[in-house]
């Protein structure tokens, strides 16, 4: 497997006009660095219609999987489920995606796991680096070694998400 950069781009909060401005203005800066040569996200509405419109703009394959969600609220305990089923979703995606840099739209708590699972790293810690909504954190995988964190990049400055 060639070495790839991964993007994962946080979805933000707010109306989807606000949501979408957000996002937008930090895909004008993940473009800048990389040309994007695939997109994954999960099913929540903002999200996945950002990822659909930018795929299409851009000519590039998207996956739409429920996987990549955050979990729903529950009474139950759900996190290793959780954590399963997300790594496995992006294991497939991974394995049947080609290109160099690889983008997934997603949640918090999705990122958050992700890069615990990618960096070696526990839970608690990979919550120290979170990526804020509208923001997003780029990773530089090869086979065979360890990830490594290249940015972790704020929203952009016009959007409060709090």
């Amino acid at each position: 497997m060639n070495p790839y950069t991964l993007t994962l781009l946080r979805h933000a909060p707010g109306t989807p006009e606000d949501a979408a401005s957000a996002l937008f203005a930090s895909w004008r800066r993940i473009v800048e660095l990389a040309p994007v040569t695939a997109m994954a996200t999960g099913t929540d509405r903002v999200g996945r219609e950002f990822a659909v419109a930018r795929a299409l703009a851009a000519g590039v394959p998207l996956r739409v999987d429920e996987r990549f969600d955050d979990p729903r609220s529950s009474s139950l305990d759900l996190s290793e489920w959780f954590d399963t089923l997300l790594l496995t979703g992006f294991s497939e995606w991974i394995c049947e995606t080609r290109g160099s840099h690889r983008v997934l739209v997603a949640g918090g708590e999705a990122i958050a796991s992700l890069m615990a699972e990618l960096l070696g790293i526990g839970r608690s810690t990979a919550d120290l680096l979170e990526v804020r909504p509208g923001g997003f954190a780029q990773l530089t995988l090869l086979e065979g070694h360890p990830a490594y964190l290249m940015r972790l990049e704020p929203p952009p400055r016009d959007f409060a998400a709090d």
